[in-house]
C-alpha cells in the first residue's frame, strides 16, 4: 500500500470513529496527538466534556489504538474510554489525558484487545487511591459506540476503569464477569474518582 493509501485509509477511519464519537458526545473541546519514531503511529485522544447532554460525565476517547491491527486486512482492535464525574477529583485534567495516553501507547504496543485485562502503569493520579486499571466494557454507553463496524473489521471500545488491589485480585482470580456482578449490588459510583472499592462494604 502506497503513502497516499495508507493515509487515506487512516483518513476513513478517524472520519468513521470521531463522527460515531460525536453523534454520541457533542463536539470535542481539545485533541491531544503524539507519535513516535518506534512504528507506533499517531495516536489521538479527544476530550468530550461533561454536559446535560452526556449526564455530567466527561469524557476522553482515543483514535490510533486500533492501529496495532490492520482493519484493512479484517483484523478487529480497541479504542480506549476514559469517564468520569468532574466533581469527583480535583485531579487537573492535563494529569487525567497524560495517564490515557500512557495506557494507549502500553495497550497499542503490546497488542491488546481483550476486556478484563488489568494494566498496572507507572503513572497514576495525585488524587485518587485506585493505582490499577481494568479494561471492562463501557457501563453506560449505546452499543453503537461501543461496537463500530469498518468493512469487515470492528473497533471495540473498552473503558479504562481504575482499580483498587483488592478489586484488581478479584479480577484475577474471579474474572472479569464476576467483577462486573459484584459491582452491580454496590452502592459505589465508578465514575467517581473519589470512590471507595465496591468491595469494602
Amino acid at each position: 500500500m502506497t503513502d497516499s493509501d495508507q493515509d487515506f485509509s487512516q483518513d476513513v477511519k478517524r472520519a468513521v470513529l470521531l463522527g460515531t464519537y460525536i453523534a454520541h458526545w457533542g463536539m470535542p473541546k481539545t485533541r491531544r496527538v503524539i507519535s513516535s519514531a518506534d512504528g507506533m503511529g499517531r495516536i489521538e485522544l479527544y476530550d468530550f466534556p461533561a454536559s446535560h447532554l452526556t449526564g455530567g460525565i466527561a469524557r476522553l476517547a482515543t483514535i490510533g489504538v486500533s492501529d496495532a491491527f490492520s482493519q484493512r486486512d479484517g483484523e478487529s482492535g480497541i479504542e480506549l474510554l476514559f469517564a468520569w464525574l468532574p466533581n469527583s477529583t480535583l485531579e487537573p485534567l492535563a494529569a487525567i489525558e497524560d495517564l490515557v495516553l500512557d495506557a494507549a501507547v502500553y495497550v497499542h504496543l503490546e497488542r491488546m484487545r481483550e476486556q478484563g485485562v488489568v494494566l498496572r502503569l507507572e503513572r497514576g493520579l495525585a488524587s485518587v487511591e485506585a493505582r490499577k486499571f481494568l479494561l471492562d466494557e463501557p457501563l453506560a454507553e449505546e452499543k453503537s459506540v461501543v461496537t463500530i463496524g469498518l468493512g469487515a473489521a470492528h473497533i471495540h471500545l473498552l473503558w479504562l476503569v481504575p482499580l483498587f488491589d483488592d478489586e484488581a485480585a478479584f479480577v484475577s482470580a474471579r474474572g472479569i464477569d464476576q467483577f462486573d456482578e459484584a459491582r452491580r449490588y454496590s452502592a459505589q459510583n465508578l465514575f467517581r474518582l473519589n470512590r471507595s472499592s465496591i468491595l469494602r462494604p
